[in-house]
C-alpha cells in the first residue's frame, strides 16, 4: 500500500509518497506560511493562497500515484501551532486534499525528526542528538538510536521567525545579527536545562543537523 505525507512547515510545504516497492516521490514548494506571523498572530491571506496552490499540486500527484485518503496524512508544525486562524488552514487541507490536518506538538515534531534522521545514522543503542532548524521552531532532541528513550525541547526560534523579527537591513547590519543571535543563545541555554544529556551528547556525538537545503526565491511585491 502506498502512503502519502504532506508537511506544511513555516517556510516550505513538502510531499513524500512511498510505494510498497520502495519508490519515493518527493516535491517541495516555498509557501512562506508563517510570513509575518510573529507580528500579526495569524496566517495571511497571501500565505494561505500559496499553500492552496501547493496543496492542489500535491493532491494531483497523490491521485496519480493512486494513494487513497485513508493512506494520506497532512501535518502542520510551528506556524500551524501558533496561528490564531489555524482553522482556515485546516479547511484548506480538507477542501483540497480531502483529509484532516494534524497539528504536531513541538515534542512530536522533534521525536519524528529524531526517528527519521537516526534511521540511517548511528547505531542502535547509542545516544545521538538531532538539531532540527526549521522556519518557525528548532527542536533539540537527545535519545537512544532505535530505542524509546527520547528527550526533546522545542524552541520558538527558527530561520523565518528570526529574520522577520530582527533582520531589518539587506544585507543585515551587525546590530541585526547581534539581536537575532542573542535570542538564539537564550534558547540554547533553555535547551541545555530542559534536556539532561544534551551537553554531553553534543560533545560526544553523533549530532545530526536537519534543515532546508536551499534558499527560497524572493516573494513578488504582489504577494
Amino acid at each position: 500500500m502506498s502512503v502519502a505525507v504532506i508537511d506544511l512547515g513555516t517556510v516550505t510545504a513538502r510531499l513524500l509518497i512511498l510505494t510498497p516497492e520502495g519508490k519515493r516521490l518527493t516535491d517541495r514548494r516555498f509557501t512562506r506560511l508563517g510570513e509575518n506571523l510573529g507580528q500579526s498572530g495569524v496566517l495571511s491571506a497571501a500565505s494561505l493562497e500559496r499553500v492552496a496552490e501547493a496543496l492542489d499540486a500535491f493532491a494531483a500527484q497523490i491521485a496519480d500515484a493512486n494513494v487513497g485518503p485513508e493512506s494520506t496524512f497532512v501535518v502542520g508544525t510551528s506556524a500551524a501551532r501558533d496561528a490564531a486562524n489555524t482553522h482556515e488552514l485546516a479547511q484548506l487541507v480538507s477542501d483540497r486534499v480531502g483529509v484532516p490536518l494534524e497539528v504536531l506538538s513541538g515534542d512530536d515534531e522533534g521525536r519524528y525528526a529524531f526517528q527519521g534522521a537516526t534511521r540511517s545514522h548511528g547505531h542502535d543503542g547509542q545516544y545521538a542528538m538531532t538539531l532540527d532548524i526549521g522556519g518557525g521552531s528548532t527542536e533539540f532532541v537527545v535519545g537512544v538510536v532505535g530505542g524509546e528513550s527520547i528527550e526533546s525541547y522545542s524552541a520558538d526560534t527558527g530561520a523565518s521567525r528570526i529574520t522577520d523579527a530582527y533582520i531589518v537591513s539587506d544585507p543585515p547590519e551587525p546590530e541585526d545579527l547581534s539581536a537575532g543571535l542573542s535570542i538564539v543563545e537564550l534558547h540554547v541555554i533553555d535547551a541545555r536545562r530542559a534536556v539532561a544529556n544534551l551537553a554531553v551528547v553534543a560533545e560526544s556525538g553523533p549530532v545530526i543537523g536537519l534543515g532546508a537545503r536551499s534558499r527560497p526565491p524572493p516573494l513578488s511585491t504582489s504577494a
